[in-house]
């Protein structure tokens, strides 16, 4: 596998001492940083953003997880959350109304009743779009750097074609190396020396690879790639990493 601990110490490098280093933008780069990660599937994205934030000491923010929650905590029938402002959260949700939550701005209401997150944090499924990228321009001067991950699409195909997961707890495991010596590309086979899955100690694995599903996420993220990176390029945020 990738060794985060060198390639987030890079992208931190990149961060600091890159496009946003430069002194019309400095000021995009604060103690309490909000960052966004966005690439296709299979680029290791949510463990590089979990590497990040343990060593930014910041939360990770899932948008969607968090619209989830809302909408659980009204229909379970928590007394704090039987509002109208809840009741349209929930409406929306379970509508999978996406435009809606972005037109009514409810990420951002959301983040004003979470304190956690005040002193920075890390996306790795928002924005999406382009709505959804001016919305987050909105909240406390905007993203400070939005992070584009990408490898070649004949490396992320054999990618997918090389994961297994655990039959116990879906842990993703990958069976064989990944090399490219055209694109200088090393991804090391991981799978558990003895036999049981390193999360629940299970001992079946079988192929997890969903060519549906990653068809379908290559499919969006080409479709929404070019739009968003000339937005966060035209802001001086743009980290290619």
């Amino acid at each position: 596998m990738f060794y985060f601990e060198s390639v987030t110490g890079k992208l931190q490098h990149k961060l600091k001492h890159g496009l946003l280093s430069t002194p019309k933008y400095v000021s995009r780069w604060p103690a309490n940083p909000k960052v966004a990660f966005f690439g296709p599937p299979n680029v290791f994205m949510d463990e590089m953003s979990k590497r990040f934030c343990i060593d930014l000491g910041i939360p990770i923010l899932q948008a969607d997880q968090m619209f989830a929650d809302y909408a659980t905590m009204y229909e379970e029938g928590s007394e704090a959350h039987q509002k109208p402002f809840f009741e349209a959260v929930h409406r929306m949700v379970k509508e999978g109304d996406k435009q809606e939550l972005c037109h009514e701005k409810i990420l951002l209401k959301l983040l004003r009743l979470e304190p956690s997150y005040n002193h920075g944090f890390a996306l790795s499924d928002y924005p999406r779009n382009i709505n959804e990228a001016i919305l987050m321009e909105e909240y406390r001067g905007g993203l400070n750097a939005f992070v584009h991950i990408s490898l070649p699409d004949e490396i992320l195909f054999d990618i997918e074609h090389t994961k297994h997961k655990c039959t116990g707890c879906d842990k993703v495991y990958y069976q064989d190396d990944v090399i490219s010596e055209e694109h200088g590309i090393r991804i090391d086979k991981f799978m558990p020396e003895n036999g049981t899955c390193d999360d629940c100690g299970g001992k079946e694995f079988v192929s997890g690879s969903d060519a549906k599903t990653f068809d379908a996420q290559l499919e969006q993220y080409n479709t929404m790639k070019d739009d968003l990176l000339s937005f966060y390029s035209r802001h001086a945020t743009l980290v290619d990493f």
